[in-house]
């Protein structure tokens, strides 16, 4: 006599197509989390970057009233005859020489192999042409400024270069892209 053998079998398919939908379910969680966060930290940025040119505004604003000729100096306010005295400004030799100056930023660009483009910026005074004052490096996916996002990388300060980032991705393939410039030693 011969044993039989029974099998008994389970069909796991729709368990296996609940726990797909589940993944995926939780997958586009993740994705609109990391999406929120890109949001927001653009938000601090652009608020940042708003006060700060509020505040540049007002200092600018303040200094500009603080150091500009006294309403009466002006021969508008004054009563007396200035012809002789434009003629005698015109004449002298001891003229203060007058000159604007202003602070200016060189952009150097390298793109990555990812698409995505590394821009260096290096601050000038108009007094020292070749050590930058303030230098910093961010990565952005766009050369257009209004639908560009920009993650700051390190900056510049003191001659030591500083990270402000964590991102392993963007120390090792942006970081070398930067072109910070050396100050003499």
């Amino acid at each position: 006599m011969s044993k039989r053998i029974e099998y008994e079998t389970h069909n796991y398919s729709a368990y296996n197509e609940a726990v797909g939908h589940e993944l995926e379910h939780h997958r586009e969680i993740a994705a609109a989390v990391h999406e929120e966060s890109r949001l927001r930290r653009a938000k601090v940025w652009v608020l940042i970057a708003l006060a700060v040119a509020i505040l540049a505004l007002t200092i600018s604003l303040i200094v500009w009233l603080f150091s500009g000729p006294r309403p009466d100096a002006l021969s508008v306010f004054s009563s007396k005859d200035t012809s002789q005295d434009l003629g005698s400004i015109a004449r002298a030799q001891d003229q203060k020489e007058i000159g604007v100056t202003t602070r200016f930023n060189v952009f150097d660009k390298s793109p990555m192999a990812t698409g995505e483009i590394v821009v260096t910026s290096k601050e000038y005074s108009p007094d020292d042409l070749v050590e930058p004052l303030y230098q910093y490096c961010y990565v952005t996916n766009s050369t257009e400024i209004s639908n560009a996002t920009q993650t700051l990388i390190a900056d510049v300060e003191l001659g030591e270069v500083r990270l402000k980032t964590q991102e392993p991705f963007l120390i090792d393939n942006a970081l070398p892209l930067c072109t910070f410039k050396r100050q003499a030693q």
